[in-house]
Order: C-alpha cells, then sequence, then structure tokens
C-alpha cells in the first residue's frame, strides 16, 4: 500500500467546487490523533496569483462559513465547515496550494529567579552604552507584539492605550477573556482594547520591551508599540490558548498597522512551510524584521527549535541566563556565624516562604529514618521549619508531610540540579521554599552546634550573582531544523528575567524562556535601526548575528553549538559600530553525504563569503579564524535517545571536557582569500572550505558547527573589528537516521481503554465496545507517518482512523508519544473518510514513516514497526 494523499472524488454536496484546473491539485496537511484542534475548522492557502474571485465564489458555497479572509502578504482564508466537507474538498477548490487543520496552541514559560533588572544585564549586551552615550532609546521605531495582551495602565508601561504622548498607538484583541474551544463555533467575544489582567505573559515580554520605571527598564523604552491580543485567560486548569487563524490574522494586523519590528513569543514544533511559518516568512520578505523564540524544549534534545522560528528570513532567538538575580533574602543565624541565602519559594500567597521574625528550624528524619520527609514525619515540629532534602517524593508530598507534624515551613535543600521554584498546589499552607546545596550543608552544620533561626523579610530584596549568567539557558531549544537550516540565529537573556506582569496578579514577576529573549532582541533590533537608519530590514539581522559574540560552554571550553546558540550573544554596540557587511550570515552545510563538495569529496563543503566595507573613505585589512565548536547528539549507541529524566542529559557533547581533542574529532576550516585589503566601499569574497570531523564515527549521528571570525582592521582605528559566521552540520548522510526508534529499545505499546498496560498483546480481544490505544514515538520529524492495519497474511487491511499525519514533529519526551485507537475499524484513505469494519481475525498494528528527504510516492522510501499479533472479534 502506499501511503499517498487520495485525491477523492467530491461528495455531492461540493461538486459545485470543482472549476477548471489551470494551477496544480492542492495538498492537505493532516495532524496527529493526540494534536488539539477545532473540529471542522482549516486554514486554505491559495496560490499567490489566485484572484478575488476564487475567494467570492468560496463565500457564496452552503457548507463554508469564512472566518477570516487574508489578503495581501498571504493569500487565504480560515474557514468553518458541515461534517460533510473534508479537507481534501477544501483542497479541490481551484487555485487552492495547501489546507491545514486550524491548531490551538497554548504558552510555555517557566518560572525564574525574582530579578530587579540589574545594570549588568544591560551592560553585558551593550545597552546601557547605547543609552547612555549615544542616546538611542528606540524612539521613532515602532514594534508590534502579538502575544496575551498588556496592562497598558501599568505605571512601568505608559499608563494609557492611545493618544497624545502614549507608546501603545495600536493594537486589537482578537479572544477576548475566554479560553478557546475545540468547537470552531464558539462565540469569541473579543475586548474594546488588548488590556489583559490574567496571563501575564504579553505583559511581560512588554516590560523587557519597555518598561520606563525604577524595577524594570525595558531595552527599548522610547519606542512606539502595538500588542494584539491572541491568548484568552486560564480557566479551571486549561492554559488560555489560541489558534492559528488567530495567530495570522493578529499578525497580519501589526504588518497592516506599519510596525517594523514584530515580536513572535509563541511557537511550536513544525516545518517551515506550516502556517505560522509561511506568514512570517511573507512579512520578512515584504520587509518587515520578524523576531521569534526558538522554543523552551531544549531540555528535549536536539530538532527541539519551533515554528514560526525556523520560517525563511524569520530572526530565530535562543536564551542565555541572567547574570545577577534578585530575590527575598533568607538570613540564617547559627552560634558559628550567619549567612544571607537565596530561596526559590512558591509563587502562591499561602505558602510564600515569609518569616519576619527569627524561627527556629530544625532537620528532619522521617519515619523511614529518611532526611527528605517523603514518608510520615513523628518529630514535634510546631512553630518551626523543617529541613529537608530533595528525595523520591514530590515536593507538595514533602510540605504535607512536616506541616501534618507541625511545621510553620520548610526548606529544601537541592539536589545537584540548578534550583527551581517549588510545584505545590493551594492545599499546601505553609511557607514552602528550596535553597541550594551548599546552602543547606551550611545550616546542617550550624545545627550540629547548636539552635539556628531563620528570617525571610517580605519587604527587603537582595541580588544574588547568578551561577549560570551568560551561559545558555538549559531549556532553550536545539536545531536542527527539519530541513537541517541551523536553528536559533542568535541568543540573548532570558533566564532568570524580572519584569511586570497584570497589576491584578501582583504587578512584577520574573520568568524564563526564549519567549523573554525574543522581545529583548527585538528591542536591541530597535535600538540599532534608530541608530544606523541606512540598513535595509535584511541588513538589520545580518549586523545583529555577524556582531554576536558565541556563548562559551564551560564543561568543554568551546563555544556552544550553533544548532543552540545561533551567533552567540547579542550586543548592540558592536553592531552599531560595524563597517561590514558579512554575507550569508550563517551557514547551513547539510549533511556529509547528500551535499554535492567540490572535486567530489563528501568530508569538505565549499563556500564563499562576501565581505563589504561600507567605510567610503578607509580600506580594512582582513584577518580570518576557525574556532571550532562542541559536536553534539542526542543518540546512544543502540539507536535510543538519551532522555534528560533518566540519563541526567539529553544532549551529549564532544568533547566530553576541558581536554586536548584528537585530531579528526572536531571540524576543520581552510580559506582562500584569508589575508587581504578591502578597498573602501568595495567587497571581497573568501572560499572557505570546512572539513567534517572525520574521526568522530557516523554511527554516534554527531551534528557538528563552529565559527569562522574576521578581524577587520581600518586605518587610524586603535582596535580591531570582530564579525562571525557560524556554520552547522551533520556528520553522515541525514537521510539515513531512524525516523522510527529501535524495536527493542521503543517498540509500540498498547493500553486499554482505562489507561492501564497491555502486556499480554498476544492474548488481546480488541471489538468496538473494547477499543485499546497504540503508542508509537518518532525520533526525528516526518513528512508523513501512518498507521495501519495488517492481517495475518502481511496484507495492509487500511489505515487506523485518525493515525495518519502529515508534517509531524518528532516526540519529545517532554510530550510523551502519539497515541492512535484500535477498534476494529479502518479507513480505506489517509484522511479517514471511508471508514468500515475489518473482518475478525488476527491483526498487527503497522507505523509506517517517511524518511528524511524522502519522496511521498516512494515505497522503499518509508520505514516501518510492527506491533505483536493480537485479536480482532
Amino acid at each position: 500500500m502506499k501511503l499517498v494523499v487520495s485525491t477523492l472524488a467530491l461528495a455531492a454536496a461540493c461538486t459545485s467546487f470543482v472549476a477548471a484546473e489551470p494551477f496544480p491539485a492542492g495538498g492537505v496537511s493532516t495532524f496527529p490523533a493526540s494534536a488539539r484542534f477545532k473540529r471542522n475548522s482549516y486554514i486554505v492557502e491559495f496560490h499567490d496569483n489566485v484572484a478575488d474571485t476564487h475567494v467570492n465564489k468560496v463565500r457564496s458555497l452552503d457548507n463554508i462559513v469564512v472566518d477570516h479572509h487574508y489578503n495581501g502578504v498571504f493569500n487565504g482564508m480560515s474557514v468553518r465547515v458541515d461534517d460533510s466537507v473534508r479537507p481534501e474538498h477544501l483542497a479541490g477548490i481551484n487555485g487552492v496550494k495547501r489546507v491545514y487543520p486550524n491548531r490551538i496552541h497554548t504558552l510555555t514559560t517557566r518560572a525564574g529567579d525574582k530579578n530587579i533588572t540589574s545594570s549588568c544585564l544591560h551592560t553585558m549586551t551593550g545597552v546601557t552604552t547605547a543609552w547612555e552615550q549615544l542616546g538611542l532609546t528606540g524612539k521613532g521605531i515602532s514594534i508590534g507584539i502579538v502575544d496575551s495582551g498588556v496592562d497598558y495602565m501599568h505605571p512601568e508601561l505608559g499608563g494609557c492605550f492611545k493618544g497624545p504622548n502614549c507608546p501603545w498607538q495600536s493594537g486589537e484583541d482578537f479572544v477576548g477573556d475566554d479560553t478557546p474551544s475545540d468547537d470552531p463555533n464558539a462565540p469569541v467575544k473579543p475586548n474594546a482594547t488588548p488590556l489583559e489582567q490574567c496571563n501575564g505573559h504579553g505583559t511581560h515580554v512588554a516590560g523587557i520591551l519597555m518598561g520606563r520605571g525604577e524595577l524594570v527598564r525595558g531595552v527599548a523604552p522610547d519606542a512606539t508599540y502595538g500588542m494584539y491580543r491572541i491568548f484568552g485567560c486560564p480557566k479551571e486548569g486549561v492554559a488560555g490558548g489560541t489558534s492559528d487563524d488567530v495567530i495570522i490574522k493578529a499578525m497580519l494586523a501589526a504588518h497592516r498597522d506599519g510596525h517594523h519590528i514584530l515580536n513572535l513569543s509563541l511557537g511550536g514544533l513544525g516545518w517551515d512551510d506550516s502556517p505560522t511559518a509561511a506568514v512570517a516568512s511573507k512579512l520578512a520578505a515584504q520587509g518587515m524584521v520578524v523576531v521569534a523564540a526558538a522554543g523552551n524544549e531544549g531540555e528535549d534534545g536536539l530538532l527541539s527549535v519551533g515554528a514560526p522560528a525556523i520560517g525563511k528570513g524569520v530572526l530565530s532567538v535562543g536564551s542565555v541566563d541572567n547574570w545577577y538575580v534578585t530575590g527575598g533574602p533568607v538570613n540564617v543565624a547559627t552560634s558559628h556565624g550567619t549567612r544571607t541565602i537565596q530561596k526559590w519559594q512558591s509563587d502562591k500567597p499561602a505558602s510564600a516562604f515569609v518569616f519576619d521574625a527569627a524561627t527556629p528550624i530544625v532537620a528532619v528524619v522521617d519515619t523511614k529514618g529518611s532526611p527528605s520527609a517523603c514518608a510520615p514525619v513523628s518529630q514535634n515540629l510546631a512553630g518551626k521549619i523543617a529541613l529537608v532534602q530533595s528525595g523520591e517524593c514530590t515536593e507538595e508530598e514533602q510540605a504535607l508531610a512536616v506541616h501534618k507534624a507541625g511545621a510553620v515551613g520548610v526548606l529544601i535543600v537541592n539536589g545537584d540540579k540548578a534550583p527551581s521554584d517549588p510545584t505545590v498546589s493551594a492545599e499546601v499552607e505553609i511557607g514552602v521554599a528550596v535553597i541550594r546545596k551548599q546552602d543547606g550543608e551550611f545550616i546542617a552544620a550550624g545545627l550540629g552546634q547548636g539552635p539556628v533561626t531563620i528570617t525571610a523579610p517580605s519587604h527587603l530584596y537582595n541580588t544574588f550573582k547568578g551561577e549560570t549568567g551568560g551561559q545558555m539557558s538549559s531549556f532553550s531549544s536545539y536545531g536542527p531544523s527539519p530541513q537541517l537550516g541551523m536553528g536559533a540565529q542568535v541568543s540573548a537573556p532570558g533566564g532568570n528575567i524580572w519584569s511586570t506582569v497584570p497589576r491584578a496578579i501582583g504587578a512584577y514577576k520574573s520568568m524564563s524562556g526564549t519567549s523573554m529573549a525574543t522581545p529583548y532582541a527585538a528591542g536591541v533590533l530597535a535600538l540599532l535601526k534608530q541608530g544606523r537608519p541606512d540598513l535595509t530590514p535584511a541588513e538589520l539581522g545580518q549586523a545583529l548575528m555577524a556582531s554576536s559574540r558565541p556563548v562559551t560552554d564551560v564543561r568543554t571550553g568551546l563555544p556552544v553549538t550553533p544548532f543552540q546558540s545561533g551567533a552567540g550573544l547579542i550586543n548592540i554596540v558592536s553592531a552599531l559600530k560595524s563597517r561590514a557587511l558579512v554575507s550569508p550570515p550563517f551557514i547551513a552545510i547539510n549533511d556529509t553525504a547528500y551535499e554535492t563538495h567540490p572535486g567530489g569529496n563528501p568530508a569538505v563543503a565549499q563556500h564563499t563569503i562576501t565581505i563589504t566595507n561600507s567605510d567610503k573613505t578607509r580600506p580594512a585589512q582582513l584577518l580570518t579564524y576557525h574556532q571550532m565548536a562542541d559536536s553534539v547528539t542526542m543518540f546512544k549507541p543502540d539507536g535510543s535517545l538519551y532522555v534528560a529524566a533518566t540519563d541526567k542529559a539529553s544532549v551529549v557533547t564532544w568533547p566530553p571536557a576541558k581536554q586536548a581533542v584528537p585530531p579528526g574529532t572536531q571540524p576543520g576550516a581552510t580559506c582562500k582569500g584569508c589575508v587581504q585589503t578591502i578597498a573602501p566601499g568595495a567587497s571581497a569574497t573568501i572560499s572557505v572550505r570546512i572539513a567534517r570531523p572525520t574521526a568522530l564515527p557516523e554511527s554516534g549521528r554527531w551534528f557538528y558547527g563552529g565559527f569562522l571570525s574576521f578581524q577587520l582592521q581600518w586605518t587610524d582605528d586603535k582596535a580591531a573589528s570582530s564579525y562571525v559566521v557560524p556554520y552547522s552540520g551533520y556528520n553522515g548522510n541525514f537521510r539515513d537516521i531512524p525516523v522510527l526508534p529501535p524495536a527493542t529499545t521503543n517498540p509500540l505499546a498498547f493500553v486499554d481503554k482505562e489507561g492501564s498496560p497491555i502486556t499480554d498483546v498476544a492474548s488481546l480481544v480488541v471489538s468496538a465496545a473494547e477499543p485499546v490505544k497504540v503508542s508509537y514515538s518518532l525520533t526525528m520529524h516526518t513528512r508523513k507517518v501512518a498507521a495501519i492495519l495488517v492481517n495475518a497474511a502481511g496484507e495492509a487491511a487500511g489505515f487506523l482512523p485518525g493515525g495518519c499525519s502529515t508534517d509531524v514533529g518528532r516526540n519529545l519526551p517532554s510530550a510523551g508519544p502519539t497515541s492512535v485507537e484500535v477498534n476494529g475499524q479502518v479507513s480505506a484513505d489517509c484522511e479517514g473518510t471511508q471508514v468500515a469494519d475489518v473482518t475478525p481475525g488476527k491483526y498487527r498494528v503497522r507505523v509506517m514513516a517517511l524518511k528524511l528527504f524522502g519522496n511521498l510516492d516512494t515505497q522503499s522510501d518509508y520505514e516501518s514497526l510492527d506491533s505483536e499479533e493480537f485479536t480482532i472479534a
């Protein structure tokens, strides 16, 4: 059976859709059954040269309701249909290029340490110098923000919406306060303005960009802003979400309103032709500077960067941790001295760790003899703070255990990982905080010599040096993109950023995420555009990349792989002073087997770099250097994946530590034209040959990279200026990486309708009354995956309904596998329109996935994985 999208005859109700066919038939994208999307709601993309008459014809059809009509930059619409209309019917409309289900998205951020914006943060990126010495504050630049709204009445965010001298001159609410429903016909009640009072994400992003008070100072405080609200409020434990059609509408509205820069602190796994990435690419091609978050799935390993960040021409931003964090102090008094330590505390009022009066602390030993309080505690802890060690149980279980023993608070000593805010529910009514291992050891040593007391004042803040300041945030997503693009292109501060949130939920908060790094980069671009109005939108991004500085991996001493850091940490002063343009801004080598190389040598890639001396009066002396970076993999020797939860890390680097690197295990580079003089206003070309790390075994599936550094010395300058071009590639044949994991490490798994695992598959009997679910995981992205039923003779009986998907991202460990129901029915087509019962008998589930760079119509380009045999009654 060929796994290709069928072009079905249109239903009788839809026959009027068909017209003359000057355009090729449209394609249909489908999502995994586990994805959340609006039922019977689709985004229809037309070919760019399709006339409006086609759109008007769609509006006239009885079975379709057009919700949004996108014209200009993106030619398409979002539609609602009834059950008689399938996506392939829409794809059969003359002029349709692609049909996408209308997917629902939610925001993801992480709690960070409290941090009043410190001078160090803006000093390390050059922003302080741009303000104080160059007078650049973003004045005259307009930035559109597509997010969850903004509390524009916040005292640090202008206190106004529109009107004279107001920073907020445009914006719109597309969703209102309600959480989006899966029902496409659910009413939408947008508010009159994009005022946010619930979520906090958009207001936090706004503060990073334009905060203008004592507690938060944004990067570009004098720019003009527009907020386009696309996320509703969290309700009943469900995060405020949005859908692709609303995101697109907001993006186009920001473009309509003439913003120079668009901030997109959102995204999810996808391909560069997924709806939001496609629109972002079109906006960039129209001259808008589009800045998007790379994603927060770095702990899930490689290929975790998302869309729209991977769109062509979009500046994708990774995150580095803040250098200083400011939070509520915990003062520890012992008989041998005192110490002020940092706390990571619950953000719920009932469990805030606040003690204005000195309170005794005691070390806990539970009834099993453990210091973790994961078992009941028999000690009398009345009126005391409990000191416990992190253990196998949850922080909430620890807090409840010591609370039953009378404790008024608990300090949880963190293990080897970096501390983070404790996760507790409203049931916990004592102060809960996490502290560093060394601080817990200090308290324990004090308890060995006598009483120890704790104070944690509610009204004080202390500044602490961040242990990981300037390093890549562990959550920052990795590339490559599905087509081996780099991933993040630059990095900016995003870990532990203090900013504004709506006054109704506390006014200030610390958050972490590439969602925070993105507005920082967008603000820097506003300063750059103000200071360098001569640069085109594309050149702004190129200048920011070329003037960035690679981020050092403290474990290896080498730069972090460009797949995570891009060109490195941005610096506005270096970008402003730039008198050269470097093109291309990065080099995606592809892989060492698929790409054509000079002389037929698969180990060497050759690329040309052009450097233009924009100084019209002085020549520049050029010197070229090469700096190798970490090589990385996410594959174990048996082909399975490293998983952070069980293997301590999801990405393994080479070299493993600071050590001499054996020859051939890191990439090398040589060039022609490395040393030359570039005349005033002239351009020079450099031919670079990049050699892969031949001594690293291809079986290890290593992704490698590095940086080409260009030093330009202009006549009369005291110091040279530095520019970088990152490069990245794959050591081997990317196409040969299995999309499906080895059956020995990750076979197809069955669960019953109650969710219990089924271990004896051979005795399993499935029926409509007793369905089961089968789950699988994808190691890599794929253009198509399908779950089919195969009979005892090895013949394909049909597709499992809901088991066929296109343009699918790999299964991230944090998200879990994909599940498909098995109930005795199959469909003759991938779209699930021709469902029928199968003949009772013995069957297997076969999952088939298209290989990387595979052909949809070529059977041999699919991998397959079979389950054990079972019975359908």
